[in-house]
């Protein structure tokens, strides 16, 4: 196809349907171009780079996928390259796919541009599936490394000056659990009261007083136990 003007034209006319949400007739207009071009021309980047985008979208997540990494590989700019790795760890997330949410989160905290809000939430998440992997597998070796990044995440809600929004509070209780993995319980306890006292979510505070019992029960102080029992019946 060597009409560039004409491309051009249909390449916005496709950002303006985008705009407008009509992910579907974005898709069949990129897929019967895409064929037509080769892979060396100027616009093809833009042609696949907006198919994974529509793919996303159209909750395509594994076809996206494939788009995403043959834009990504053909990539120079770094706005892109940000971009693209952005979707492809959410792609991986809708998927879940424990691995290339690690590899791909990781990558993303290194830009230097990265906003520090945005930095917090994909450690804290990279924290979580660190544990999930270890919920997997039984491995502790994946607590450590979900401690280290949960770390680096509190780290970076210090520098944000936020101790008070719900992501905070879960990164809290993602530190709190990973503890109780490890049988810290005496640091497990002290993040559990944190976030007791940092929301009223009844599906977080079951969680809270269910291990505070059974640690309680461990440690032998069995009035305390009884106590959040108590608490914990209170929310059926």
């Amino acid at each position: 196809m060597k009409n560039t003007f004409k491309l051009q034209k249909t390449y916005k006319k496709i950002l303006i349907l985008f705009e407008k949400k009509n992910y579907k007739k974005c898709f069949k207009i990129i897929n019967k171009i895409i064929p037509l071009l080769d892979d060396n021309e100027k616009l093809f980047f833009n042609f696949i780079k907006q198919q994974g985008l529509t793919l996303f979208y159209l909750k395509k997540y594994q076809e996206a996928i494939f788009y995403l990494e043959l834009a990504l590989n053909k990539s120079v700019d770094e706005k892109n390259i940000y971009e693209l790795q952005k979707y492809l760890f959410n792609n991986y997330f809708k998927l879940g796919d424990y691995e290339n949410i690690i590899k791909y989160g990781l990558t993303l905290t290194q830009h230097k541009k990265i906003p520090l809000f945005e930095k917090a939430k994909v450690l804290s998440i990279v924290s979580r599936f660190y544990y999930l992997k270890f919920l997997q597998s039984n491995k502790k070796v994946y607590l450590i490394r979900g401690l280290y990044y949960n770390t680096e995440c509190q780290n970076v809600f210090k520098e944000l000056n936020d101790n008070s929004s719900k992501d905070y509070m879960y990164t809290l209780y993602d530190c709190a659990d990973i503890n109780f993995g490890l049988e810290d319980y005496d640091t497990a306890i002290n993040y559990y009261e944190k976030v007791e006292n940092k929301t009223n979510d009844p599906d977080v505070l079951f969680g809270v007083y269910s291990n505070l019992s059974y640690i309680y029960k461990k440690k032998g102080y069995l009035d305390t136990m009884l106590y959040y029992k108590r608490k914990l019946n209170s929310l059926r």
